[in-house]
């Protein structure tokens, strides 16, 4: 049985990483994201998880990584694909990811960041796997339908053109899987309009809209 890894154990893990490519390199990683399940332990929306899960663009970090967990039993994921576990293109993982932690290491200050709860709620909304369905459930209380739109409005222009319909419609129904009610307007307040545009077909064609009075109308984009 794999061991559990909290919140102290998945920063203490961090720090290691980061420790030995000081050790190695003279200097600290360029960046160290958190992703997936430790990411939402950072956030503070789940308490652990089996393994610990970082972005990372750098091979000399994923060597690390393996070494230790030959060493520890801990297992410790580190991708360099911003597709990460699906099929959506984060392409600005860097930008997105929040700083929860700085460490000082040998002198030199160390970030420990993790990507933002929209983003969280984007990806495991798009790959349908019955374990990101219960993620998003944690993930919901800290954000909102409008900023998980605005999100993937965000990213919308870097998704392969087979990709972006796909991914719309699944996240569409997982905030209404969550919130428990039907699509609104409102949820997508915060979507520049030209993009909204290119929505409209989709949402038309796959979700009844309701005004305030819960009767069935046209989105009218």
């Amino acid at each position: 049985m794999e061991k559990k890894i909290d919140r102290k154990e998945t920063v203490n893990i961090i720090k290691d990483v980061a420790q030995r490519y000081i050790e190695a390199h003279g200097k600290p990683p360029r960046v160290l994201i958190a992703v997936g399940g430790s990411a939402m332990i950072l956030h503070g929306l789940r308490d652990d998880s089996e393994d610990v899960d970082l972005f990372s663009n750098e091979t000399a970090v994923e060597r690390i990584a393996l070494d230790l967990e030959a060493e520890s039993g801990y297992r410790v994921d580190v991708t360099s694909q911003k597709t990460l576990w699906g099929e959506l293109n984060i392409h600005d993982i860097e930008q997105d990811a929040v700083v929860l932690e700085n460490l000082v290491l040998e002198g030199y200050s160390v970030d420990i960041a993790a990507i933002s709860p929209e983003t969280l709620f984007v990806i495991k909304s798009s790959t349908m796997r019955e374990k990101d369905r219960d993620d998003l459930f944690l993930i919901f209380p800290a954000t909102s339908p409008e900023k998980i739109f605005s999100r993937f409005a965000s990213l919308w222009k870097n998704q392969d053109i087979s990709v972006r319909s796909e991914a719309l419609i699944n996240i569409v129904e997982e905030v209404q899987l969550v919130t428990k009610s039907p699509v609104s307007f409102s949820w997508f307040s915060d979507v520049p309009d030209a993009i909204l545009k290119r929505w409209a077909p989709v949402l038309e064609e796959n979700f009844p809209f309701q005004s305030e009075e819960n009767h069935d109308i046209s989105p009218g984009f």
